[in-house]
């Protein structure tokens, strides 16, 4: 905190409030919808972010007033970690989508 001096978390408000160390795993950046030349709406293009070094999967999301951030925010997690597990969505409804193209064509 600027002006107060160097404080101490874990002296200040205790062991609890200090949690053991984690590895960054995804970077989400929030930005103004008018502010984002171009919004890729199924998700295909992959971007990452290089921290210390390190590169991490990045997420941009795009927002207008009003938007609920902690749902928007919950959503991107929860993609990554199925991203994570295998499973992708946008790849599987492209694959689907390409199938019935190919069917319905004679």
């Amino acid at each position: 905190m600027r002006a107060l001096d160097i404080i101490n978390i874990r002296d200040l408000l205790g062991v609890s409030a200090v949690g053991a160390p984690k590895a960054i795993e995804l970077v989400i950046k929030v930005k103004k919808w008018i502010d984002v030349a171009k919004v890729e709406r199924f998700g295909l293009d992959r971007h990452e972010e290089e921290i210390f070094g390190v590169k991490i999967i990045k997420f941009v999301l795009p927002v207008s007033a009003g938007r609920n951030l902690s749902t928007l925010i919950e959503t991107a997690v929860r993609i990554h970690l199925l991203r994570d597990s295998g499973f992708d969505a946008t790849k599987i409804l492209i694959e689907k989508h390409s199938a019935m193209l190919k069917s319905n064509v004679k």
